[in-house]
């Protein structure tokens, strides 16, 4: 469903609403965090209000949340700390805290392994348009839900993500799509940001 502004362009349902939608629509943040839901919402009106970006790492919610895949594809990361054994689940179905607490004690064979060296992940498999929920998951003995955190544009912050599919190959080809179209400057930096996890200056 979609909805008309002012302007008369189309906007995207809100993945988590369902019914009419309204200017009094309140925001829905997935997860278990109303100190992280809190601080995004201060970071988003200090941005909307002209203040520089913070250069701290990304919150993350130890939980999991649901992404609308884009052509430009999902970013993810995690916090640092001390390397270990991280298991990423992809699910097309919300994941509730019941979910969450049974993977915790029987890790799903489908769980991506992240190797230690990675500092986040490209998610090249889901379908454009699809919303894939993502949980991450620390330890080993016993697994417990991590936090993880979407990376928006401009994507700054990964310098080893693991690439999951075919990512270069979709990158480039929406690449070479828009390239063939007129690009003002703010889209050819969006792709530019976004092919540089397939460039050899950021691997």
């Amino acid at each position: 469903m979609s909805v008309k502004s002012d302007q008369g362009e189309a906007l995207e349902t809100p993945v988590c609403h369902r019914g009419e939608l309204s200017e009094s629509t309140p925001l829905v943040w997935v997860g278990d965090s109303e100190a992280v839901s809190a601080e995004l919402i201060r970071r988003v009106a200090a941005h909307v209000g002209g203040a520089p970006e913070s250069q701290g790492d990304a919150p993350g919610i130890a939980g999991a949340f649901g992404a609308r895949q884009r052509p430009w594809l999902t970013r993810l990361t995690w916090a640092g700390g001390p390397p270990g054994e991280r298991r990423l689940i992809r699910s097309a179905t919300f994941l509730d805290a019941a979910k969450l607490a049974a993977m915790a004690q029987d890790m799903p064979s489908e769980a991506i392994v992240i190797p230690a060296e990675h500092d986040g992940v490209v998610d090249g498999l889901t379908e454009e348009g699809t919303v894939m929920f993502y949980a991450l998951y620390a330890g080993g003995g016993p697994w417990r839900p991590a936090p993880l955190a979407p990376v928006p544009p401009p994507f700054e912050g990964l310098t080893s993500p693991l690439l999951l599919g075919p990512v270069p190959e979709r990158l480039i080809a929406w690449s070479r799509e828009l390239r063939e179209g007129a690009l003002d400057s703010t889209a050819l930096e969006l792709v530019e940001s976004a092919m540089a996890v397939v460039t050899s200056d950021r691997r």
